[in-house]
Formats: structure tokens, C-alpha cells, sequence
């Protein structure tokens, strides 16, 4: 007459307790990046999540929530004796964590689920963890160590007619475009007493192997890794000085990482063949071919004039790229236009190139019209996050009546973030502003000057987009968004003039040598608190800087404090990989190890000390007479590599003593219970419940044991399966049929094994990978 259960919770955990008299619960929920169910340094806390725990007789006992303290553990509860039922309960809309994204973290066969059970015993104190993740904040098994993903800029045409030979590195078609690298590669760390002209190249630049070269795809910025097909996507960027490639400024090419072809086309969709226009048909506006242009193939540092290329910069061709959590979606902004544009692959694991069908564009909001001197609203940045697609926006201070204004104007222009709710389907909708700052922060901000402290004269400040050539200014263009491991925002800012520009080239007129003297953008952290307010992230570095943003070998001439040495070296491209030992953001970085160079750079996001620097080109030219990139931009945007993450079923079947079909406190697991996990009619995995009533399917890796099963590539995602339990079983010499199915209103503590044994998992009920069940 009494029954078992099974329970394949959508929530799993870390370890448990118990505890007798009027004893304490206790424990630590936070996240967990690489699946190993252990809190590490770099694993946050997480607020908001309401704990209960329930005594035999299923009465509530206790509650709480846990809190935003800086060390374990973050909640405790007290008044519960004897045998406890605790439950976990992920908030919905909530700031830390959010039941429609976050799920139980992996490692559920040790540590449980979002329902634990502890045993009446004389301690006094009973500990309870629950780990969560969102599963696209996996980082790997601790030992991983994923790639980065550059894109290098070049002078020149890179698509000649007639094309030129292979292996000649003098024509700009045969230079590299897009490169890899480890991510803990690490260039030469200076001491005061060396000088960085000292520095062998192989010294500065490690591990860098190429992926694409200038002639399969010509300029870019764009860069988005799809984990589920294994492939790069990169798309076109207008810069001064540097040619389109084959597809065009609409051009959307797509790199197979791991076996990189290197001759053939790497096309993958045509915005303006499609019949989206990047550009203007003519006029102003309208991108003339890179031979129109004046670009040769062979650019020998001479230099170049490309007069319409400088006021197109940003406002033509494609920004920033990114795409859906499932890998279905490519997501770009159209500067021209400066509308999103939604394009569908089709196919997550093998993306196919679009027709004009399947292309939808959504609009951006211009935040800039009501804000005085706020000029027009450019957008470029994008980020898909927990369900929401980001954008940044800045308010450029010019506007097409006023295209030079004066550079006071800085007051009026702003960024902004909108984000767009993307729902089950990607569809961008509802976009709303959720923060908004003025550029004034930088005005008394020096890029290099002598005193201790600077002078602070400025030359770091920001001034307003105009036509009138420059090469002294900084111009600010939001490019990217990323968010750290505690879900704060970073935004990553370039200068917009550091791509209209570079070293020894001519002015609008054709005259040269014009030197751009620094690139100079910058990396923000936007703190998040309870309420999901944003406030910039202040540190001790000068101007109360968060990030130590100066030149690599600057720091040992500055004891590492104040960034005026070259500093405000961001270029715009951030990305980060979350790790349960690390928190930090790579950026792209001019001058990253040495000076006329552009790079990487990784920072501590707790303290915002550099970390790591890699050089990704070095241009040794003398701009006086020679013309080359030099401190000018020739990066785009930076992606790391992801993995999808590790799908979990699985959970507990229990002894219903009192026959009401609810786990109650104290009603024990069975052992030896054989456990189908069936897909597509065929049973892939069979597991067996250890003595605590335990089984787990999962597709991580890991040691199979009769009661975990290891290594199930078919376990996918948007997938259908069954899991069949025995109809009857025998414990002790009794025998025991199923308990009744879905008893009570709490899913989570009920059983969901119906009469015949066999549960449906719909392929809605694992939406993504890692949506463990």
C-alpha cells in the first residue's frame, strides 16, 4: 500500500543537513559557472531566492531570503525540529536571479536539487547550499580554457583585380583578418628598467593563429560565436583607409574555428544584396568601391586620402553583432538605417544563408531629440542577455544641420542602453531605456602628461562628432556590452576618430603626413544593486578610474596607480568568460604591450587591475614620413569561445509512507530501482538509485556509477524524452506500487510518475541547453 516516488526537479544543488531541537538551517545559494557544485572565489552570492523549510507533518517551519552578503553563508532560518523538508524557490523578474533564465546548476548527483531533505540529528546547526546558473554562463569544466576571437583591420584593398598570389604578406588580400588565441595568453610584463623597443615580437604576441584573411572578408568589426554550430560570425565595418571585402558594408561572413579555410569564400549573407541598404545609393552617404576609393593593393605605408570614407565612419555599413541564446538568431544594427536586424539561421548546428524572408529589422528608439545639444542618436552596441536583447546609444553632439559643432557641446551628449524583451520566439519587443550618463566624466581626463598628479588639462575629453578633419580628439562610440559575474554591465567605448585616422596619412584634401596621436575610448562598469539601479563603478586609479587602462609598459614607470602613461587605452570590444576562480573582461587595447600596437588586455572586475595583455599587430612606421595604423584603431570587436552547457535529468524516488503522494521530511529514498531514460522509443541510458533513492542522466562529462550516467550526447535540447520507472517494487520483502501522480499544487514535491510509470518531458521543458530537469 505504500508507494515510491521519483522527482526530476528543475532545480539542483549543493549539500544538505539536519538538525533536532529549535536547531538552525543554513547555507550559501550562489552561481555556479563551471558545474562542479562548489562555490569558488569567483562564484557570487545570490539575493532574493526565498528558502522555506517544512517539519513531518508538512507544516512550515521557517523562511527566509537570501541576502547580497560579501562571504558565505548568505541565508539562515531557525524553529524547525526533527526531520526537515527545505525548498528553494527562484523569484520571477527578480535583479540576481530569475526563475525564466536561471535553473538548478549541474552536479545535482551530489549535491540535490532544488528540494533537499535532512535527517533529525542532535547538531545544531543543519547546512543546506543550492547552486544556480544561467545555462549561457557556462564556463566549463574548471580545466577549460576557451579561445578569443579578434579581428584585425589592414590598409589598403584587400580585393584587387587581378587577385594577387598567395603568401605575399605585402598585399594587403593576403594579411590576416581574423585571428584566435588562447585566453590566458600573456605578452611580456615589463620591469622599470626595460624598454619596450627592447621586446621581440615573440615575446609580445602568443599564441595567435589565424582564421580569415583580408581578402575573404576585408574590414570588419562585428564578431559573434555561435557554441552550437562551432562557427564565427563576422560582419563588415566602414573604416577610413581600409577596404570592404567581397560581400560588400552588408557582408556577414562565417569562419569554421576549428578547421580555418584560408582560400575559399567565406560569405555567408549580403544585407544590401538582400535588400536591406547599408548605404546610400549615392551622395554623402553612398560607400564607393575600395578602388573609387584610391586604396591599392600593395599600400607600402603611402598614404591615402579616402575623403568620403571620414564623415561615413559609424553611420554606413553594420556595428556591432551578436546572437540568440539558442543559437538560432544573429541579431546586427544597420548604422545606416540604425534599426536591429533579426536574422534566422534556421539551423542552430548548421546555419543557413538567409533569404530576404528570413531578415526582420525592428527599430531603435532616439533617446538624443528632447536633450539639448544632445546632436543625433547613433546606435552600435548589442548584447543578448537573460532573455533581453541590449543596444547602446550615443548621443553624438552633431547633427546633419550643425555637422561641426563646437566642442562645448559635450554637456548635451549622453549614452544610453535600451533593452528589448525577446520572449520564446527572439522577437525584439518593448524596448526601454534602463540607464542613461553624460560623457562630462572625462573633461579634466589626461591621456599622457608630466607631473604627479597631471596637470589635468583634458586631453582625454570627449567632444562631439564633426566633419571637420581631426586627428587631436576623442569622439565617443558605444560599440559593446557584456555583463560580469554578478550581472553588473560593462560598457566598452572606442574613438570613433581613431578610425577615421591613423599615422602619416593625408587630410580630406589630400595633403600628409596627419598623425593621429592616441586612440582612446574606455571600459565602464555600471554597478547593479537590488532595485536594478546602475551606478558607475569608481576605483583608485587616477581621475578615480575602476580599470588600471594604461599601456602595459607604462606600469612600472607609474607604480601601476596612475594611468596618465598612455592611458584611456579601451578600444571598444570587451568580452568575458565566466569562471568559478575568475571575474574579469578582456578589452581591445591600443598601445596593450607596446606603444604603435593594438591588442588585449584582461582586467580584475573586483579591483580593476590589469591582469593579462596580448599584441595583436605593431605597426613600425615613422609617421613623419611613412604611413601605417600606428596609435590609431585597427581592432574590431572580441568574442570568446562558449560551450553549450551540460543537460541534467534526474532526481530522487522516495518510500510515500503516509500514501498522499508528497515528499514529506523523514520519508526515506529507495535504493536499487532501475531508471529508463527513453528517447525516440529507445531507451539510451538505464541508471539504478543509489541508497539515498538518487538517479541522474547528464551529457557532461564525468565516471559513470550505477546510479549517474555520463556522457549521453542525446541528451539535446528542444527534444522530447521519457523516463520510465517500475510499476511495482520490493524493499525489505514488501512490495510497492506508484504512488498517486501530481498530488497537491507544489510540482516540486510531488510525484510525477503516472500509472503506467512513464513520464513525458516534453522538448518545451528543456528549452536550451543546460535548462536542467
Amino acid at each position: 500500500m505504500k508507494t515510491f516516488f521519483f522527482r526530476f526537479s528543475i532545480f539542483l544543488i549543493l549539500l544538505l543537513f539536519q538538525q533536532a531541537v529549535q536547531a538552525q538551517v543554513t547555507g550559501t545559494v550562489f552561481r555556479d559557472f563551471n558545474g562542479n557544485g562548489t562555490k569558488e572565489s569567483a562564484e557570487p552570492l545570490v539575493a532574493g531566492v526565498e528558502v522555506r523549510a517544512y517539519d513531518t507533518t508538512g507544516t512550515q517551519c521557517g523562511t527566509t531570503q537570501t541576502t547580497t552578503l560579501a562571504s558565505a553563508p548568505n541565508y539562515t532560518l531557525s524553529g524547525c525540529t526533527g526531520s526537515v523538508r527545505v525548498e528553494f524557490t527562484i523569484p520571477i523578474g527578480a535583479c540576481y536571479a530569475d526563475d525564466e533564465t536561471d535553473y538548478a546548476a549541474l552536479g545535482g548527483s551530489t549535491y540535490g536539487s532544488s528540494v533537499q531533505f535532512l535527517a533529525n540529528t542532535s547538531a545544531g546547526t543543519r547546512t543546506a547550499n543550492f547552486a544556480i546558473h544561467y545555462p549561457d554562463n557556462y564556463g566549463g569544466v574548471p580545466t577549460f580554457e576557451p579561445k578569443l576571437y579578434n579581428v584585425v583591420q589592414r590598409s589598403g584593398n584587400p580585393i584587387p583585380t587581378p587577385s594577387p598570389p598567395f603568401n605575399d604578406i605585402t598585399y594587403t588580400a593576403n594579411q590576416v583578418s581574423v585571428v584566435s588565441t588562447d585566453y590566458l595568453a600573456n605578452g611580456y610584463t615589463f620591469t622599470p628598467s626595460e624598454n619596450w623597443f627592447i621586446i621581440s615580437e615573440a615575446q609580445r604576441q602568443i599564441s595567435i593563429t589565424s582564421l580569415a584573411l583580408a581578402r575573404q572578408t576585408g574590414t570588419l568589426w562585428g564578431n559573434s560565436y555561435s557554441k552550437q554550430a562551432g562557427r564565427l560570425f563576422v560582419s563588415a565595418f566602414l573604416r577610413r583607409h581600409a577596404g570592404m571585402g567581397p560581400g560588400g558594408p552588408g557582408a556577414i561572413y562565417m569562419i569554421n574555428t576549428t578547421t580555418p579555410d584560408l582560400t575559399g569564400s567565406l560569405l555567408f549573407a549580403n544585407l544590401d544584396a538582400l535588400g536591406f541598404p547599408t548605404h546610400a545609393a549615392s551622395g554623402a552617404m553612398n560607400i564607393k568601391d575600395n578602388v573609387t576609393r584610391n586604396l591599392v593593393a600593395q599600400p607600402n605605408y603611402s598614404p591615402s586620402t579616402d575623403a568620403d570614407a571620414y564623415e561615413q565612419v559609424a553611420k554606413t555599413s553594420l556595428g556591432d553583432l551578436d546572437i540568440s541564446e539558442n543559437g538560432k538568431f544573429l541579431f546586427t544594427v544597420n548604422l545606416y538605417d540604425r534599426k536591429i536586424y533579426r536574422i534566422d539561421l534556421q539551423n542552430p548546428a548548421a546555419p543557413v544563408p538567409p533569404t530576404a524572408a528570413q531578415i526582420t529589422s525592428y527599430a531603435i528608439p532616439d533617446p538624443c531629440t528632447s536633450i539639448t545639444n544632445a546632436g543625433d542618436y547613433r546606435p552600435f552596441a548589442l548584447k543578448v542577455h537573460r532573455g533581453k536583447l541590449y543596444t547602446g546609444i550615443v548621443c553624438s553632439g552633431q547633427t546633419t544641420a550643425d555637422p561641426n559643432p563646437p566642442d562645448f557641446r559635450n554637456t548635451g551628449m549622453r549614452l544610453f542602453i535600451y533593452a528589448y524583451d525577446l520572449g520564446t520566439t527572439n522577437t525584439p519587443t518593448s524596448p526601454t531605456n534602463i540607464y542613461g550618463q553624460g560623457v562630462t566624466y572625462r573633461d579634466a581626463d589626461e591621456i599622457q602628461a608630466s607631473g604627479n598628479p597631471p596637470s589635468g588639462f583634458g586631453s582625454a575629453r570627449w567632444k562631439p562628432w564633426t566633419s571637420t578633419f581631426t586627428t587631436s580628439d576623442q569622439h565617443p562610440l558605444f560599440t559593446d556590452i557584456e555583463f560580469d559575474n554578478s550581472g553588473n554591465i560593462l560598457i566598452g567605448l572606442t574613438d570613433r576618430n581613431g578610425y577615421q585616422t591613423g599615422a602619416g596619412n593625408s587630410n580630406l584634401v589630400g595633403a600628409a603626413p596627419f598623425t593621429k596621436g592616441y586612440a582612446n575610448g574606455d571600459l565602464i562598469k555600471l554597478v547593479k544593486d537590488t532595485s536594478c539601479n546602475l551606478t558607475p563603478a569608481t576605483g583608485v586609479y587616477y581621475q578615480n578610474d575602476f580599470y588600471q587602462d594604461q599601456a602595459r609598459w607604462c606600469v612600472p614607470y607609474t607604480n601601476g596607480a596612475d594611468p596618465y602613461c598612455h592611458g584611456e587605452i579601451g578600444l571598444g570590444g570587451i568580452a568575458v568568460h565566466h569562471a568559478g576562480d575568475r571575474d574579469e573582461v578582456v578589452s581591445t587595447a591600443l598601445n596593450a604591450v607596446v606603444w604603435a600596437s593594438n591588442g588585449t588586455i584582461t582586467f580584475n572586475n573586483t579591483n580593476g587591475q590589469q591582469v593579462r595583455a596580448n599584441e595583436l599587430w605593431y605597426d613600425n612606421c615613422d609617421p613623419n614620413t611613412q604611413a601605417c595604423f600606428w596609435k590609431a584603431g585597427g581592432v574590431g570587436d572580441m568574442e570568446v569561445m562558449s560551450l553549450p552547457a551540460p543537460i541534467e535529468i534526474g532526481n530522487r524516488v522516495w518510500l510515500d509512507a503516509d500514501n498522499d503522494g508528497i515528499q514529506d521530511a523523514g520519508e526515506a529514498g529507495i535504493s536499487g530501482v532501475q531508471v529508463q531514460l527513453i528517447k525516440g522509443g529507445t531507451t539510451i541510458s538505464t541508471a539504478t538509485t543509489d541508497a539515498n533513492g538518487n538517479y541522474y542522466f547528464s551529457s557532461a562529462t564525468g565516471t559513470d556509477t550505477a546510479s549517474i550516467k555520463y556522457g549521453l550526447t542525446q541528451l539535446e535540447p528542444n527534444m522530447a524524452y521519457t523516463v520510465r520507472f517500475p510499476t511495482t517494487t520490493t524493499v525489505a520483502g514488501t512490495t510497492y506500487n506508484l504512488t498517486t501522480a501530481a498530488a497537491g499544487s507544489n510540482r516540486l514535491i510531488d510525484s510525477n510518475a503516472p500509472a503506467n510509470g512513464e513520464v513525458t518531458i516534453l522538448a518545451t521543458d528543456i528549452p536550451v541547453s543546460g535548462a536542467n530537469n
